[in-house]
Protein backbone atom coordinates (compact mmCIF):
# COMPACT_ATOMS: atom_id res chain seq x y z
CA UNK A 1 0.00 0.00 0.00
CA UNK A 2 2.65 2.53 0.98
CA UNK A 3 5.41 0.71 -0.89
CA UNK A 4 8.10 2.35 1.23
CA UNK A 5 6.50 5.80 1.05
CA UNK A 6 7.29 6.96 4.55
CA UNK A 7 5.82 10.40 3.92
CA UNK A 8 2.40 8.92 3.06
CA UNK A 9 2.55 6.63 6.07
CA UNK A 10 3.56 9.52 8.34
CA UNK A 11 0.63 11.57 7.08
CA UNK A 12 -1.80 8.71 7.72
CA UNK A 13 -0.29 8.19 11.17
CA UNK A 14 -0.59 11.88 12.03
CA UNK A 15 -4.20 12.09 10.86
CA UNK A 16 -5.42 8.81 12.34
CA UNK A 17 -3.44 8.07 15.49
CA UNK A 18 -5.52 10.26 17.81
CA UNK A 19 -8.82 8.85 16.53
CA UNK A 20 -7.80 5.22 17.01
CA UNK A 21 -6.09 5.98 20.32
CA UNK A 22 -9.27 7.66 21.61
CA UNK A 23 -11.39 4.70 20.54
CA UNK A 24 -9.13 2.25 22.35
CA UNK A 25 -8.71 4.55 25.37
CA UNK A 26 -12.49 4.69 25.86
CA UNK A 27 -12.60 0.91 26.05
CA UNK A 28 -9.56 0.35 28.26
CA UNK A 29 -9.48 3.47 30.41
CA UNK A 30 -5.71 3.06 30.52
CA UNK A 31 -3.62 5.69 28.71
CA UNK A 32 -0.40 3.69 28.48
CA UNK A 33 -2.00 0.48 27.29
CA UNK A 34 -4.15 2.37 24.78
CA UNK A 35 -1.04 4.01 23.35
CA UNK A 36 0.78 0.68 23.15
CA UNK A 37 -2.10 -1.02 21.33
CA UNK A 38 -2.49 1.91 18.94
CA UNK A 39 1.21 1.84 18.10
CA UNK A 40 1.03 -1.92 17.52
CA UNK A 41 -1.82 -1.40 15.05
CA UNK A 42 0.10 1.20 13.06
CA UNK A 43 3.28 -0.89 13.10
CA UNK A 44 1.37 -3.89 11.77
CA UNK A 45 -0.15 -1.71 9.06
CA UNK A 46 3.25 -0.45 7.99
CA UNK A 47 4.85 -3.89 8.06
CA UNK A 48 2.06 -5.53 6.05
CA UNK A 49 1.35 -2.59 3.78
CA UNK A 50 2.85 -4.17 0.66
CA UNK A 51 1.01 -7.46 1.21
CA UNK A 52 -2.45 -6.23 2.08
CA UNK A 53 -5.08 -4.76 -0.23
CA UNK A 54 -7.11 -2.32 1.86
CA UNK A 55 -10.23 -0.74 0.46
CA UNK A 56 -11.00 1.55 3.41
CA UNK A 57 -8.25 2.62 5.78
CA UNK A 58 -10.75 3.87 8.32
CA UNK A 59 -12.52 0.50 8.43
CA UNK A 60 -9.21 -1.34 8.51
CA UNK A 61 -7.94 0.71 11.46
CA UNK A 62 -11.15 0.37 13.48
CA UNK A 63 -11.32 -3.36 12.80
CA UNK A 64 -7.68 -3.72 13.80
CA UNK A 65 -8.46 -1.82 16.99
CA UNK A 66 -11.36 -4.15 17.77
CA UNK A 67 -9.18 -7.21 17.26
CA UNK A 68 -6.41 -5.67 19.38
CA UNK A 69 -8.89 -5.05 22.18
CA UNK A 70 -10.18 -8.62 21.98
CA UNK A 71 -6.64 -10.01 22.06
CA UNK A 72 -5.78 -7.77 25.00
CA UNK A 73 -8.85 -8.95 26.92
CA UNK A 74 -7.93 -12.58 26.24
CA UNK A 75 -4.37 -12.03 27.45
CA UNK A 76 -5.64 -10.32 30.59
CA UNK A 77 -8.04 -13.19 31.27
CA UNK A 78 -5.31 -15.77 30.73
CA UNK A 79 -3.00 -13.89 33.05
CA UNK A 80 -5.73 -13.62 35.68
CA UNK A 81 -6.50 -17.34 35.42
CA UNK A 82 -2.81 -18.21 35.74
CA UNK A 83 -2.30 -16.01 38.77
CA UNK A 84 -5.45 -17.39 40.38
CA UNK A 85 -4.22 -20.95 39.84
CA UNK A 86 -0.94 -20.08 41.56
CA UNK A 87 -2.81 -18.78 44.58
CA UNK A 88 -4.73 -22.04 44.97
Amino acid sequence: MFRGDRKAYAELYDRSFAVIYTFIRKMLRDDDQAEDLTQEIFMALYESSTDTAIKSLRSYLYQSARYALIDYARRQQSQHNYLTSLAD
